[in-house]
């Protein structure tokens, strides 16, 4: 089974999410080097709503609290959890990410 890797970006400047789409197309444009942009991958995983997760999305399941998805050696997780462990007949839900909703992550 192969992934599809794909990635979007958060504009600091612009203050807005640059899809793969937009980001795929810019001409001469190189993403991982421009320091105005940070770069999430896509885990190859939906949510309920089949909606693409990328890491820094906030992520909600039964099984869990709102937790932010993000890499480790190698691996996707949200929170302590191992993202792709996640059980699949109550999948998770996107409620935001770290750069638009902060303030949906539960405070330490």
């Amino acid at each position: 089974m192969s992934r599809e890797f794909k990635f979007r970006a958060w504009d600091k400047k612009a203050k807005k999410m640059i899809s793969w789409n937009d980001l795929h197309h810019r001409d001469g444009l190189d993403i991982f080097q421009n320091p105005d942009l940070e770069v999430m991958q896509f885990t190859g995983l939906y949510d309920r709503e089949g909606n693409e997760i990328y890491e820094d999305d906030i992520v909600e399941s039964p099984d869990y609290y709102p937790s932010l998805v993000n890499f480790t050696d190698g691996t996707f997780w949200a929170g302590d959890t191992f993202l792709h462990d996640v059980d699949y007949d109550a999948p998770c839900e996107i409620l935001g990410n770290l750069h638009k909703n902060p303030d949906l992550l539960p405070e330490d």
